[in-house]
């Protein structure tokens, strides 16, 4: 390849790029172990763990620019404490993790061989139909997520639900 050339996946230089800012997590583990907020460095871990999967994946490099801003938000809202300086800020996560989920899933599910590739033109009928995928897989992802969140707040100390309003 080319240096600096652009693919489908994106550009040598911007995949750096959202590396970097990945490993900033793995830092924020550090530091936050450091200072004994050992549930909020197991979450960083995780978190960096999950970012691995749209370059593991071979999605597009959006797609990791949106997750990585996605979990961003997440990892603000959990160790920043921004869940509770923010009233809105559940409400932005929870619609930006699904909105960068879902698409994905419904990408990862079509190569895997899981569902047909509706993602190719087939008029609106097919653009119905590949809507309410995305949607499905959105919501199946919100209840697979509240369902970690309160697992995470009731087995590993982590305080994702402030009150049972949030489910």
């Amino acid at each position: 390849m080319v240096r600096g050339a652009q693919t489908r996946r994106g550009t040598p230089t911007g995949r750096r790029i959202v590396t970097v800012l990945q490993l900033g997590f793995l830092v924020w583990a550090v530091v936050a172990l450091a200072h004994g907020r050992v549930a909020d460095a197991l979450a960083l871990g995780v978190m960096f763990v999950v970012l691995q999967a749209p370059r593991l994946l071979r999605v597009p490099l959006v797609f990791d620019v949106a997750f990585l801003l996605a979990w961003t938000l997440q990892a603000l809202g959990q160790v920043a404490g921004f869940w509770s300086r923010v009233p809105w800020w559940d409400t932005l996560v929870h619609g930006a993790l699904p909105a960068v989920l879902a698409p994905t899933g419904l990408i990862v599910l079509i190569r895997v061989g899981v569902l047909p590739d509706v993602l190719e033109p087939g008029g609106a009928r097919a653009a119905v139909g590949t809507v309410l995928l995305v949607f499905l897989v959105a919501a199946g992802f919100g209840t697979v997520y509240e369902v970690y969140e309160w697992f995470s707040d009731s087995s590993l100390g982590t305080h994702y639900q402030p009150d049972a309003s949030d489910t």
